[in-house]
C-alpha cells in the first residue's frame, strides 16, 4: 500500500464498515445506539426540562384553581380536560372503568378513553377524590414524571438533542392537556427496545402504548420492516404478534364486561370500540 494512500480512522462507520449503524446492532449487546454527541449534560436538558414544565404549569394554573364560566380556556390558552373529566367519566366514585356500566344519567360520555387510559384515570381518582384540583395534580404529577423518563430515553438515543424536546413550547402548552406523555412514552420504550434488538419487549411496549393511545401502534409497521433487512430472520414476526397480543388482551379483556352489558342493552355502537376517542 502506498504511503500516501488514505486509511480510514479507526471505529468509521462508513458504508464499508463494520462499526455501528442505527438499524443494525449487535446482538450480543444491549445497549442503544447513540446518534447524537452528549455536548450538553444531561442535568442541564433535566434543568430546561423542569423550566419548561413550570411554564406549562404557569400557563394551566387559571384553569385548574378558577371558575371556566368567564371563557378564560379560551382567553387565557389553560384549557385542560384532566380538570373536567372527573364527573363525566364517573370516577369520582368507586366505578370501576368498562368493569362496571356507566350511569345513563351522567353529564356526559363515560369510559370514552382506551383501557389502560382510563384506569390510569381511575387509580388518581382513588388518590384525589371527589377534588378536580387535585385529580389534576395527581395525573400532573406523573405526566411530569413520565416527561423526564421521555427526556432521559432520548438522551440515550440523540444525545444533547434532547434538547429540543426539553425546551418545546409545545411540551409547554401540552404536557398537562391530556394524557398523552404516557403514550409518548410507551412508544419510546418500544424505540428503545427495538434499537437494542429486544424485539418481544419491543411489541409489548407499543402495544401497551394502542391501549394507551393509537398513535404508538403506527410505529409497528416501520419496526417490522426494518427487521425484514435481516434474512431468515423472524424478528419482525415475533414483534408483530408480540404487539397484537398485548394490544387484544389489555384492550379486550377488561372492556368485555361491559360490551357485553350494552349489547344486552342495545347500547350504542362507538362503546364496543375500546381504542376509541384516541388519537
Amino acid at each position: 500500500m502506498s504511503e500516501d494512500a488514505p486509511v480510514p480512522p479507526p471505529g468509521s462507520t462508513g458504508p464499508d464498515s463494520d462499526g455501528p449503524r442505527p438499524d443494525r446492532a449487535a446482538d450480543e449487546t444491549s445497549e442503544p445506539y447513540t446518534i447524537g454527541f452528549r455536548t450538553i449534560g444531561l442535568g442541564t436538558i433535566f434543568l430546561t426540562l423542569a423550566g419548561t414544565l413550570a411554564v406549562g404549569h404557569f400557563i394551566k394554573a387559571p384553569c385548574v384553581h378558577g371558575e371556566w364560566s368567564d371563557g378564560r380556556p379560551f382567553t387565557r390558552l389553560c384549557s385542560t380536560d384532566i380538570v373536567q373529566l372527573l364527573e363525566p367519566e364517573q370516577l369520582s366514585g368507586g366505578r370501576l372503568p368498562y368493569l362496571q356500566p356507566c350511569q345513563s344519567n351522567g353529564s356526559g360520555p363515560c369510559d370514552e378513553y382506551p383501557v389502560l387510559m382510563m384506569w390510569t384515570m381511575r387509580l388518581t381518582a382513588w388518590a384525589s377524590g371527589p377534588d378536580d384540583t387535585q385529580f389534576f395534580y395527581w395525573n400532573a404529577i406523573l405526566l411530569w414524571l413520565a416527561a423526564f423518563w421521555i427526556t432521559l430515553t432520548l438522551y440515550q438515543l440523540v444525545g444533547s438533542r434532547a434538547l429540543y424536546f426539553a425546551a418545546a413550547p409545545t411540551l409547554a402548552i401540552y404536557a398537562t392537556f391530556n394524557w398523552d406523555l404516557l403514550a409518548v412514552l410507551l412508544a419510546m420504550a418500544g424505540t428503545l427496545a427495538y434499537l437494542r434488538r429486544r424485539d418481544v419487549w419491543s411489541g409489548v411496549m407499543l402495544g401497551l402504548g394502542a391501549a394507551t393511545k393509537l398513535f404508538p401502534a403506527m410505529l409497528i409497521l416501520p419496526f417490522v420492516a426494518g427487521r425484514l433487512r435481516d434474512p431468515g430472520s423472524d424478528r419482525g414476526a415475533r414483534l408483530a404478534s408480540s404487539a397484537a397480543a398485548t394490544s387484544a388482551l389489555t384492550s379486550a379483556g377488561p372492556t368485555w364486561p361491559s360490551r357485553s352489558t350494552r349489547l344486552r342493552s342495545g347500547g350504542r355502537l362507538r362503546h364496543l370500540l375500546p381504542l376509541q376517542n384516541c388519537t
